[in-house]
């Protein structure tokens, strides 16, 4: 195992080498390293594995698979995000739906990297909470709110904790009208 994720599969001729697809870890100086770590060599030291690729190279020249180990449900990486060993990848995977739905339940249930109180400083993209325009007013004012909501186009109002914020198509603002999300309480926030 070279790192949480990343393993080399040695084949008749010759030994290459892959990432679980669709997962990101914590980095060797963060917290929850050494678990991932040894979670991902548990799973795979001495088991029958198959691999589906599911793309060729990525920016490292590291082919990604799904991995899943015999006598066992759902792959490696399924279960990495289910334990709360890391996280959805979503740029990697283009947001597939059974990953999205197993990090909302360990993210719920608070395990693994959930139950830390660490920024792993996910790439930044359209999930990043944006900067304020005038952070000066925003927040000393009591016309601006500091928290910016994401109200869909059908209405549902996302807090910037939510795995739904800024998805979909919909707009940001400090006065949100809508039905508040299930998930993390929109404008209410959670009980």
């Amino acid at each position: 195992m070279i790192a949480p994720g990343i393993f080399d599969y040695q084949s008749s001729d010759y030994l290459v080498r892959f990432s679980l697809w669709g997962v990101g870890f914590p980095k060797n100086n963060q917290p929850g390293y050494d678990q991932a770590l040894s979670f991902c060599e548990g799973k795979l030291l001495g088991s029958k594995v198959s691999l589906v690729v599911k793309k060729e190279f990525n920016q490292q020249n590291i082919k990604l698979a799904e991995v899943f180990i015999e006598n066992e449900t759902g792959s490696l990486n399924m279960q990495c995000i289910k334990n709360g060993m890391g996280w959805h990848n979503e740029a990697e995977s283009l947001r597939h739906g059974p990953f999205v739905l197993a990090q909302i339940r360990s993210k719920r249930a608070n395990v693994g990297i959930w139950s830390r109180d660490f920024d792993y400083q996910q790439p930044a993209g359209r999930d990043a909470t944006p900067n304020p325009v005038l952070p000066s007013i925003m927040g000393k004012s009591p016309f601006f709110s500091g928290l910016k909501y994401w109200v869909t186009s059908f209405g549902k109002v996302h807090r910037p904790d939510c795995s739904f914020y800024q998805r979909g198509r919909g707009e940001l603002t400090s006065r949100p009208r809508g039905t508040d999300c299930r998930i993390c309480g929109g404008f209410k926030g959670r009980n």
